[in-house]
């Protein structure tokens, strides 16, 4: 066993519950964007503000993320690519009364997904 053989078990297991959580979810999706307006506060906080997309399951999970920072930089995270050196799918629940405000459709969610090239791909 090589050393990356324990990281890659962990991550094939975080995947598979989150597309599990997608396929028993699938049809009770909200959507979310919501601006930042303070910068990373890391060595990337030259990007900007930004405003994050977010997808997520009724108990608040999400799913799918999307960063779209003001110098342009895009960063999405999906149960394919949980993490990376920029950043990663957040672990903390969204308190859904909490974003109600920022509630967007599903539609436009899937729009700005597919029309923006992230780096991190």
């Amino acid at each position: 066993m090589n050393s990356d053989e324990p990281l890659r078990c962990i991550q094939e297991e975080q995947r598979d519950f989150y597309l599990k959580l997608t396929t028993e979810n699938a049809s009770s999706m909200t959507y979310f964007k919501r601006r930042w307006d303070e910068n990373r506060g890391d060595e990337y906080a030259g990007w900007g503000c930004s405003d994050y997309y977010f997808e997520v399951i009724p108990d608040g999970t999400v799913i799918r993320q999307m960063e779209i920072y003001d110098s342009g930089v895009v960063l999405q995270y999906h149960p394919d690519h949980l993490t990376d050196t920029f950043g990663f799918l957040t672990d903390q629940s969204i308190d859904l009364s909490e974003f109600a405000p920022f509630s967007i459709s599903r539609q436009e969610f899937e729009a700005a997904w597919a029309s923006h090239q992230p780096l991190n791909r």
